[in-house]
């Protein structure tokens, strides 16, 4: 049997035909320098980014590693065992090879190399966060391995806490704290909109994190696709959630779509569209531009291709 993540027509699914970056500088720097091998370039960037901001930056390295691990990252171990960023950026790669090859799980031998891989980040988060007890990223990408792992939710629960400090409203650990409470995920039906709309009740306004409550209906439009529903239909049962989550956070004059906020244009623009506010969807593919992100258009195919599909059946 091949390794996991090595398809028989060369490719890989889970690098996509896009920078996953989302225009930001300094995650575009790291991508740039991920792929030339440039460890001393990347630790030193790393070591200038906002710890708050790490998310992104992790987002774009990690997708530039390509489908088998640079020999680079783990000599950086070998000779700085002391820096955190190399143990992170081995357990973003093992955990995106298992999370993209959950299709080729067919027997019990590609099931135990999913856990090992997973487990195997999960060591690596681990390390990184006693290297370096300040930084949030470990705990953040320590939601995702532990998602794909099935944890318990209240050690869930506590690496989120870890991940997101009080008053930091930062996009990705609610995103993926949010997709742990799914029905995907072996959540109740009614376990990610209750987080959503908790967060939405006390999060600033301009706040990116206000469409986990359009991120919660299309995840649940999802899961009734799989039964036979009209995503559509789905969506319009909440589509004044929807549209009130939009006018607190992509319609607002004042949304900063950097980073992960343009995540948010792109969740926004597609639940809006299929609820029927083909305007207000429009503005917001316009405001997108070319910052496609993979997430919510890489349940309809690929992302790009969706994306531009949908662009012109709303007449954007």
């Amino acid at each position: 049997m091949r390794p996991l993540g090595v398809t028989g027509h060369g490719k890989t699914p889970w690098r996509p035909s896009f920078r996953v970056t989302f225009g930001e500088s300094g995650a575009e720097a790291a991508t740039d320098a991920a792929a030339a091998g440039a460890a001393q370039a990347l630790i030193a960037l790393w070591q200038r980014t906002d710890p708050l901001h790490r998310d992104l930056f992790l987002e774009g390295a990690s997708y530039a590693l390509g489908p088998s691990r640079p020999l680079w990252v783990d000599q950086l171990l070998e000779v700085q065992p002391e820096e955190p960023l190399g143990w992170l950026l081995r357990g973003t790669h093992q955990t995106r090879i298992a999370l993209a090859c959950r299709g080729e799980l067919t027997d019990d031998v590609a099931v135990e190399q999913y856990r090992r891989l997973l487990l195997a980040a999960e060591d690596n988060f681990q390390r990184a966060a006693e290297l370096d007890q300040a930084d949030h990223s470990p705990w953040s990408q320590l939601l995702v391995s532990g998602r794909a792992l099935g944890i318990r939710r209240d050690e869930l629960l506590r690496r989120f806490e870890r991940a997101s400090p009080t008053g930091s409203w930062l996009p990705y650990p609610h995103h993926q704290y949010l997709l742990s409470l799914s029905e995907r995920s072996g959540g109740a039906p009614g376990d990610a909109p209750g987080f959503a709309q908790l967060v939405a009740s006390v999060a600033p306004i301009d706040a990116p994190v206000h469409d986990l409550v359009v991120v919660a209906a299309l995840e649940e439009a999802w899961m009734r696709r799989r039964r036979g529903r009209r995503i559509s239909t789905t969506l319009a049962g909440v589509g004044e959630e929807i549209s009130a989550a939009a006018r607190r956070s992509v319609e607002r004059r004042n949304f900063n779509d950097d980073g992960f906020g343009i995540l948010a244009r792109n969740v926004c623009a597609l639940a809006l569209g299929l609820i029927g506010e083909k305007e207000r969807a429009r503005r917001q593919i316009h405001r997108i531009g070319d910052r496609v992100t993979p997430y919510p258009w890489q349940f309809l195919g690929e992302p790009g291709d969706q994306f531009a599909r949908f662009a012109r059946r709303i007449g954007a």
